[in-house]
């Protein structure tokens, strides 16, 4: 089965401002995008609803591996990046 990166974008309002969409969900569904081709993966990069754990956002899940990662940003994914280069 085929890994795919799910990223949390939705944005929540009050009483939950704290949220993946506001952490910059949408920025790093482009920079997993763009890293995933150039390290010539084939996993792909899908949008994903609320994973619950919006005080801890962004969160990302690789399926169908069940791994998660929580607040993830432009630091953070070469991390990621190598564990998915690593993890057959």
């Amino acid at each position: 089965m085929k890994r795919i990166i799910q990223v949390c974008t939705q944005i929540r309002h009050s009483p939950n401002p704290l949220c993946c969409g506001h952490g910059g969900g949408v920025d790093i569904i482009q920079t997993f995008t763009e890293e995933i081709k150039i390290h010539s993966l084939n996993i792909d990069v899908a949008q994903s609803n609320c994973m619950l754990m919006c005080t801890k956002g962004p969160n990302i899940k690789l399926v169908p591996d069940g791994k998660v990662w929580n607040h993830v940003s432009s630091n953070t994914i070469p991390e990621i990046i190598h564990y998915l280069i690593n993890t057959p």
